[in-house]
């Protein structure tokens, strides 16, 4: 239950500022995304092709770059969101939950209630686990000490459930 509480604190945190700027999974100015953002979950809760907004931000007074998602719900889904990310600036590679500072938060709700976590960090217990690969990351506002980022990449995330409902698979293209 904890791990829940603080993960929609952090997730939506670093939403709001992510997306402020105006990135999200389609459209054609430099603070967006111009390839469409999909994500498919499977297991006790399946459903394919939901749409998503994605954003990168980065914060010089913790040195921390994050990538966050939200998709549009459909279907069984109530929610999906994610928070990944780790220490200095994002760049074009690849990110895990085994690498040094790593740390991430990801939720996968049904219409019933029941959620499905992945959490990494230094504060949590591991549930869960994630690699995400980075193929394009451009600066899309920079005010010296924080920016926003329009991100592509892929996001592959195995997130636990409620005692004994099983494990959710999570795949975003964006």
């Amino acid at each position: 239950m904890n791990i829940r509480a603080r993960s929609y604190v952090i997730v939506g945190t670093f939403l709001v500022t992510a997306l402020q700027y105006g990135c999200s999974g389609s459209g054609g100015s430099a603070k967006q995304n111009t390839l469409p953002c999909v994500v498919d979950v499977a297991g006790p809760i399946t459903q394919a092709g939901m749409s998503c907004q994605v954003g990168g931000s980065w914060y010089s007074a913790t040195n921390l770059g994050t990538v966050t998602l939200t998709a549009i719900p459909g279907g069984p889904v109530a929610s999906v969101n994610f928070q990944v990310g780790g220490q200095g600036e994002l760049s074009v590679a690849s990110y895990t939950n085994t690498q040094p500072n790593a740390f991430g938060i990801g939720i996968v709700e049904d219409s019933t209630g029941n959620t499905y976590v992945m959490g990494v960090g230094s504060n949590q217990t591991l549930h869960g686990s994630y690699t995400m690969g980075l193929s394009s990351v451009t600066v899309s506002a920079d005010t010296g000490s924080s920016k926003a980022y329009a991100v592509h990449g892929t996001m592959s995330m195995t997130l636990d459930g409620p005692a004994g409902a099983g494990t959710e698979t999570l795949h975003a293209t964006f």
